[in-house]
């Protein structure tokens, strides 16, 4: 299962829920996780299940609800996604502070390039203010078995 809940506008859940007359709990989106996620200890194979939230850890995903409540109550390990743009170092370390203070695991961190030119690659020195890995995901790159090394 992909997404519980998909809206027009380009805003936060909550505010593009509010402009279609339309309501977003946390615990209905706790609800449809518990529900779909993947389970089966016989399986061949590993498997993972991924939770994604929007905007950053600190964005409205319900009412009045950010994503780090969600993050919190799932209590799972954070993969960390950033703009390799200018302002990511700033951005990755705030957001790296918020989690830990949190209580959370965070697994690794997903610098991605938005553009398919990256003007300034921010890789080298962000691995100065962090021993979090680092992993560069090119523009439109496909996601590939490497990555999975991270997880386990």
């Amino acid at each position: 299962k992909i997404c519980k809940y998909m809206f027009k506008a380009y805003a936060s859940p909550p505010r593009a829920a509010q402009m279609e007359n339309k309501n977003i709990e946390l615990e209905e989106i706790l609800d449809f996780i518990e529900t779909n996620k993947y389970q089966d200890e016989n399986a061949d194979e590993d498997y993972y299940n991924l939770v994604e939230g929007c905007g950053g850890f600190y964005s409205p995903i319900a009412n009045n609800k950010l994503t780090s409540d969600l993050a919190i109550e799932l209590n799972l390990p954070v993969i960390l996604v950033v703009k390799n743009v200018l302002g990511c170092i700033n951005h990755t370390l705030l957001s790296i502070q918020a989690i830990k203070t949190s209580g959370l695991n965070i697994k690794f961190i997903i610098l991605n390039n938005i553009n398919e030119e990256t003007v300034l690659d921010n890789y080298n020195e962000l691995c100065q203010f962090t021993n979090i890995p680092i992993v560069r995901l090119g523009f439109n790159q496909e996601l590939d078995s490497t990555l999975l090394n991270h997880i386990n």
